[in-house]
């Protein structure tokens, strides 16, 4: 009864806490195009994220150690694909604090399919209780044990 009381407790902090006055995201895309670039194709775009903690409590979510949050990248074009660059065999649940006021910096590459003017990417952001132990378990394990909100965040539109 404790427990259940302590997350709704913590379930109601964190919705009016983590809306999207709490937690910002943005981006910046670039196209990759410098001759030390292994990239040689001119649809791959270097995208480089800022999630910004806006709130007074501590940040915590899950990423993962192959790829980071590459994965939870989406766009508002279907002409717009992730690209991953790096296939690992495994992945681990690696969870990412931010400090009231700070930030995290990640880095991704996206695909055009057909070039756009114009793109809107969004961030799945899955939060963590802040007890939660994600060593020697899967990423699906920790989303399925300990994994209490997950909001979507909208990064603003920019013109390529």
């Amino acid at each position: 009864m404790k427990n259940l009381l302590f997350l709704i407790l913590f379930l109601n902090g964190a919705l009016n806490c983590f809306g999207q006055h709490g937690i910002e995201f943005q981006f910046e895309i670039q196209p990759i195009n410098n001759e030390l670039s292994i990239f040689k194709d001119s649809t791959i775009y270097d995208v480089r994220g800022v999630i910004l903690n806006t709130s007074d409590t501590d940040l915590y979510f899950l990423s993962e150690s192959c790829n980071g949050l590459a994965y939870y990248i989406k766009s508002n074009s279907e002409n717009v694909e992730n690209y991953v660059t790096l296939n690992c065999n495994a992945s681990w649940p690696e969870k990412i604090m931010i400090k009231p006021g700070s930030q995290y910096l990640f880095n991704t590459n996206i695909r055009m399919k057909k070039i756009v003017d114009d793109i809107n990417l969004d961030l799945k952001l899955f939060l963590l209780i802040p007890s939660t132990d994600v060593k020697g378990k899967s990423i699906f394990d920790v989303q399925k044990e300990n994994i209490f909100y997950t909001l979507d965040l909208k990064g603003k539109n920019i013109k390529i």
